[in-house]
């Protein structure tokens, strides 16, 4: 159910133009845009339709879908890892045009402008495309306790997080690694839960709409 709702309210490719965030949910796009067949979209946009998290057209409500999404956001299945990848190891070794590793969480919030004052003591939080890149990292970065860790790794719920670099583009970059979109870092921030982070989405004004504010 979250597929559509990410990409389209919010798109996470960063050359997508602004007024595509008023589009409405279109099914007859779904296996492009989603990886979807279009009865899936259909029965999700019927859903959220449902849940008042869309109108009858299919328009976002917001923030409300913003905090719905946040919900179902934390990934099941996060690896930690002894010490921080190298970005330049994973730029080497891949083709431009596929997937790519993206830095989320706290550091990519700061880069992208969220008022946080960083310790500098958090583990780097990436997201890969895929499960095998999960074992691949540990392998070759070495196992950790989540308190010890230096970075974890995990694959998204959508794949639009770990998107292609536009060649186009001037993305956001940290340490070396791209940035996710501003709306998938103010979702890790949703999703942690915890006051500071609520306080933060409360006062971060990113450029662009902010979906999760109230409007």
């Amino acid at each position: 159910m979250a597929h559509p709702v990410v990409d389209r309210t919010a798109p996470l490719n960063p050359t997508t133009p602004r007024d595509s965030y008023e589009r409405p949910v279109l099914t007859s796009t779904s296996s492009d845009q989603f990886d979807l067949a279009r009865s899936s979209t259909s029965d999700a946009r019927r859903a959220l339709i449902g849940g008042g998290l869309l109108t009858e057209d299919g328009k976002p409500v917001v923030p409300d879908l913003f905090w719905a999404l946040a919900r179902a956001w934390a990934p099941t299945d996060r690896r930690w890892l002894a010490t921080v990848p190298n970005p330049n190891d994973w730029e080497r070794s891949h083709d431009l045009t596929d997937p790519t590793w993206r830095l989320g969480g706290v550091q990519a919030a700061i880069a992208l402008g969220a008022p946080i004052v960083s310790t500098g003591e958090a583990p780097v939080d990436l997201y890969v495309p895929s499960p095998v890149l999960l074992s691949i990292a540990v392998r070759r970065y070495g196992s950790s306790d989540p308190l010890a860790a230096a970075a974890s790794v995990t694959v998204p719920i959508v794949h639009q997080v770990t998107a292609p670099r536009a060649p186009t583009s001037r993305e956001r970059r940290h340490n070396g690694w791209l940035v996710v979109h501003p709306v998938a870092a103010a979702l890790d921030l949703a999703a942690l839960g915890d006051a500071r982070s609520q306080q933060v989405l409360a006062e971060w004004q990113p450029d662009g709409e902010a979906v999760w504010h109230e409007h």
